[in-house]
Protein backbone atom coordinates (compact mmCIF):
# COMPACT_ATOMS: atom_id res chain seq x y z
CA UNK A 1 0.00 0.00 0.00
CA UNK A 2 3.02 2.25 0.58
CA UNK A 3 4.13 1.87 -3.23
CA UNK A 4 -0.05 3.25 -4.16
CA UNK A 5 0.40 6.05 -1.44
CA UNK A 6 3.56 7.38 -2.69
CA UNK A 7 2.78 6.90 -6.73
CA UNK A 8 -0.37 8.50 -5.99
CA UNK A 9 0.90 11.71 -4.26
CA UNK A 10 3.29 11.99 -7.10
CA UNK A 11 0.18 12.16 -9.83
CA UNK A 12 -1.69 14.72 -7.09
CA UNK A 13 1.38 16.79 -7.13
CA UNK A 14 2.07 16.81 -10.92
CA UNK A 15 -1.86 17.88 -11.16
CA UNK A 16 -0.98 20.52 -9.03
CA UNK A 17 1.81 21.82 -10.32
CA UNK A 18 0.15 21.36 -14.08
CA UNK A 19 -2.85 23.63 -12.75
CA UNK A 20 -0.76 26.30 -11.39
CA UNK A 21 0.92 26.90 -14.89
CA UNK A 22 -2.84 27.35 -16.26
CA UNK A 23 -3.71 29.78 -13.54
CA UNK A 24 -0.37 31.87 -14.47
CA UNK A 25 -0.96 31.89 -17.79
CA UNK A 26 -2.25 35.52 -18.12
CA UNK A 27 -3.04 34.83 -22.16
CA UNK A 28 -6.24 32.60 -21.08
CA UNK A 29 -9.12 33.44 -19.97
CA UNK A 30 -10.76 32.23 -17.43
CA UNK A 31 -13.52 29.54 -19.53
CA UNK A 32 -10.11 28.52 -21.18
CA UNK A 33 -8.33 27.69 -18.36
CA UNK A 34 -11.47 25.40 -16.89
CA UNK A 35 -11.52 24.49 -20.44
CA UNK A 36 -8.14 23.31 -20.56
CA UNK A 37 -8.00 21.53 -16.74
CA UNK A 38 -11.51 19.86 -17.87
CA UNK A 39 -9.24 18.36 -20.64
CA UNK A 40 -6.35 17.36 -18.98
CA UNK A 41 -8.31 15.70 -16.46
CA UNK A 42 -10.16 13.75 -18.46
CA UNK A 43 -7.73 12.85 -21.33
CA UNK A 44 -4.54 12.60 -18.98
CA UNK A 45 -5.00 12.30 -15.72
CA UNK A 46 -8.29 9.23 -15.68
CA UNK A 47 -6.19 7.44 -18.03
CA UNK A 48 -2.78 7.48 -15.75
CA UNK A 49 -5.22 7.42 -12.70
CA UNK A 50 -7.51 3.69 -13.80
CA UNK A 51 -3.07 2.38 -14.85
CA UNK A 52 -2.48 2.85 -11.37
CA UNK A 53 -5.36 1.57 -9.54
CA UNK A 54 -5.18 -1.39 -11.58
CA UNK A 55 -1.77 -2.02 -11.03
CA UNK A 56 -2.24 -1.83 -7.03
CA UNK A 57 -5.93 -3.86 -7.07
CA UNK A 58 -5.74 -6.11 -9.83
CA UNK A 59 -8.88 -7.29 -8.45
CA UNK A 60 -10.60 -4.37 -8.07
CA UNK A 61 -12.14 -3.37 -4.93
CA UNK A 62 -14.77 -5.46 -3.96
CA UNK A 63 -12.41 -7.98 -2.02
CA UNK A 64 -9.81 -5.44 -0.79
CA UNK A 65 -12.79 -3.63 1.01
CA UNK A 66 -16.15 -4.56 2.93
CA UNK A 67 -17.30 -1.34 2.13
CA UNK A 68 -18.67 0.16 -0.92
CA UNK A 69 -18.73 4.18 -1.85
CA UNK A 70 -22.59 5.08 -2.50
CA UNK A 71 -22.78 7.80 -5.07
CA UNK A 72 -23.89 11.27 -3.96
CA UNK A 73 -25.88 13.53 -5.55
CA UNK A 74 -23.03 15.67 -5.34
CA UNK A 75 -20.49 13.20 -6.80
CA UNK A 76 -23.57 12.87 -9.91
CA UNK A 77 -23.89 16.35 -10.58
CA UNK A 78 -19.61 16.13 -10.67
CA UNK A 79 -19.62 13.62 -13.17
CA UNK A 80 -22.42 15.05 -15.00
CA UNK A 81 -20.98 18.19 -15.48
CA UNK A 82 -17.47 16.70 -16.57
CA UNK A 83 -19.25 14.28 -19.24
CA UNK A 84 -21.58 17.49 -20.55
CA UNK A 85 -17.96 20.05 -20.15
CA UNK A 86 -17.21 21.10 -24.16
CA UNK A 87 -14.06 19.73 -25.73
CA UNK A 88 -11.47 21.71 -26.81
CA UNK A 89 -11.94 22.85 -30.56
CA UNK A 90 -15.35 21.38 -30.46
CA UNK A 91 -17.05 24.50 -31.73
CA UNK A 92 -20.21 23.83 -33.41
CA UNK A 93 -20.18 24.34 -37.19
CA UNK A 94 -22.25 27.44 -37.25
CA UNK A 95 -20.88 28.90 -34.12
CA UNK A 96 -17.37 30.99 -34.96
CA UNK A 97 -14.18 30.10 -33.01
CA UNK A 98 -13.27 32.29 -30.25
CA UNK A 99 -11.84 35.56 -30.70
CA UNK A 100 -8.60 36.74 -31.29
CA UNK A 101 -6.58 36.98 -28.26
CA UNK A 102 -4.45 40.22 -29.47
CA UNK A 103 -7.81 41.64 -29.69
CA UNK A 104 -9.20 41.59 -26.02
CA UNK A 105 -8.13 44.27 -23.29
CA UNK A 106 -5.50 43.79 -20.82
CA UNK A 107 -6.72 41.68 -17.64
Amino acid sequence: MADYDFEMSLLLDKIRRRFAEINRDDNLTEADKKQLKDFFLQNMVAPETRKLLEKHFPNGFSNNSGTHHRMTPADRRGRDAMRNSPQPNSNPPNRPASPDRNNTPDR
